[in-house]
Order: C-alpha cells, then structure tokens, then sequence
C-alpha cells in the first residue's frame, strides 16, 4: 500500500504533484516507494533504510518522508516483538527498538525505548523516552490516529512513575536526577506529563517529583528543581486554583506520617506562593493512608515502591 502524499496539512494528490513536478518525478518518486515496499514485505531492514536515505533527499518525494520512516520503525517493532514473544534477551532487541525510536515519529517506539531503559533501572532515559512518546502523540503529523485513551494513560501513567524513580534521592545509588517534562512540539511550552490535554486525555492528578531531606519539610535540591518546574506549568496554564496533596510512604506511624505530608505540602504551597503564583491553592495531607496503585510491580523493588508513595499531586481542579 502506498504512502499518502502530504504538504503542509492538506492532501497533495497525485495529479497536482504532475502538474507541478511533471511525471517523470512522480515516476521517480513511486519506483522509490515501491522499492521501499518490497523491502518493507521482505522485512529487509537494511534494504528500507537504504531507500530511505534515497527518499529523504529526493525533491519529488516531497512530504512522504515521516510516514516512510513510521512504516520502518513499525517493522522494527514487529520484529522485536516477535523476540519478545519467544522470551528473548535484552540485547537481541535492543538495536532494533533503539532505531525505530530515532526518527521520533512512532509513539510505540519510544514507549518501547523507554521500557527498555525502566527494566534496566535507567529511569531518566527511560523517563525521556516516554515523555517524547506523549508528545509524539499530540502531534498529528506524527500521530494521525489518535491511541485510545486507555492507551495514553498507560503511557503517561509509566512516565510518571518513571520520573519520580529517576529523582529518587533515597537508596544511595548516586545517580538521581531531575528530568524535565518534554516541551510542546507546538508551541514551546512545557507539555509532557505536564500537558493538560494529550488527545483528549486530560490528566487530573500529576505526581511531581518534588523531594524531601530526611524527616523535613526541606525541598533537596532534586526537589527544588521540580518545585521549580511546576511554579513554571502553573504560570503557563494559569489555573484560577489547584490542589496539593501530600503522601509519605508506609514506614513510620501513622500520625507522624500526616504531620510530616502536611508539612510538606505546605511547603510547596508556600514555594509557589513566593514565585508569583496566584492561583487559590488548597492543601491535603494523606499521610500513608493511601498507597499508590501499581497495576505493574514486576520491575520494581521495594525502595522503588516507597519512592512512588512519597508524592506530591498535583490536582486540577
């Protein structure tokens, strides 16, 4: 099947392209696309990227490029799952799902880079990857179909938990970092996790990854950073008000848990307060009285659930 042809946002059809181009570069165009079909059937890799090269610098294929490359990357995909299925190492899949996420046109590729780099504990890629899959859904000229809503949550579920592990400070592994939410590839502005419409998926609740010393109500410096951000997405989108809820993990006692949540919370409502935001701000401390729930646990550890548990949530309102 051939490829639609675009410019700009509008369908550029075959008998407009001669008119223009002439039909010996329409020829020219289609005996490359239909090289790059025959590859594509063959499930020749080598062959597709060869004749992708080829598409990419010739003028009479025009726009055709990203849906090529998307026809690719969905291959190498395939392909990989194929390993999967047969319970194949890491690393007999790993090239494949690496190049299909490198054109960043296909969604499922970064989602699979960024499962990749979760089950080997590397959360700010893994963070990356997934926060591009989000914009890559927004995006129409990437995404022309949009995924189902259960599937964005999905992603945008995984790239949430995915950074709060990345800025994990807990557990002396040294290598915690704060990992920004993705820019709008639109219109520059912080999206992401962060966005607040991803295809008509409109998330509610926004863990941020704003962390804490020992006992204190004290931001470390991961958490400034985070506290920063957020000060940032709320100046953006300017809400009229928002809602902070603050959660500890599960060790300690109960109440020493809901005064320290309230403390913290607190603590960024007061931030915010100080940089500018004016927004009505309500603030709920929860304590451990309610754990997050992880509908996949099968890649963390148990200081990984704990780091998930200490949250702060942003709820708009």
């Amino acid at each position: 099947m051939n490829c639609p042809f675009y410019l700009a946002s509008k369908v550029f059809t075959a008998a407009a392209f001669v008119a223009i181009f002439g039909s010996s570069a329409f020829a020219d165009c289609e005996a490359l696309i239909g090289k790059f079909n025959v590859a594509l059937e063959s499930r020749s890799i080598s062959d597709a990227q060869s004749l992708e090269s080829k598409i990419a610098v010739d003028a009479s294929c025009g726009g055709r490029l990203v849906e090529v490359q998307r026809r690719r990357a969905a291959l190498e995909l395939l392909l990989a799952q194929q390993m999967i299925d047969k319970q194949a190492p890491i690393s007999e899949f790993e090239a494949l799902v690496v190049d299909a996420d490198k054109p960043d046109v296909l969604w499922r590729a970064a989602v699979g880079l960024g499962d990749i780099r979760f089950r080997q504990r590397r959360f700010d890629e893994a963070t990356r990857a997934y926060e591009r899959a989000l914009e890559t859904i927004k995006n129409p000229s990437k995404t022309p179909t949009s995924p189902s809503e259960q599937n964005i949550r999905a992603v945008f579920n995984r790239a949430a938990e995915s950074r709060m592990l990345a800025a994990n400070e807990e557990g002396g592994a040294g290598n915690s970092q704060f990992v920004s939410a993705s820019k709008d590839q639109r219109d520059g502005k912080i999206g992401g996790t962060m966005s607040p419409d991803i295809r008509g998926f409109k998330p509610t609740a926004i863990p941020i990854p704003i962390g804490f010393e020992t006992a204190s109500a004290k931001f470390t410096s991961i958490g400034a950073q985070a506290a920063k951000e957020l000060a940032e997405v709320l100046r953006e989108q300017a809400p009229s008000e928002i809602t902070l809820v603050g959660h500890t993990d599960e060790r300690g006692e109960a109440g020493y848990n809901m005064r320290l949540s309230g403390e913290r919370v607190r603590a960024v409502a007061s931030y915010l307060q100080q940089n500018g935001i004016n927004a009505k701000i309500t603030t709920i401390a929860k304590g451990k009285s309610e754990p997050l729930s992880l509908t996949d646990m099968s890649d963390l550890k148990q200081e990984d659930i704990w780091a998930l548990n200490r949250r702060v949530v942003w709820k708009r309102n």
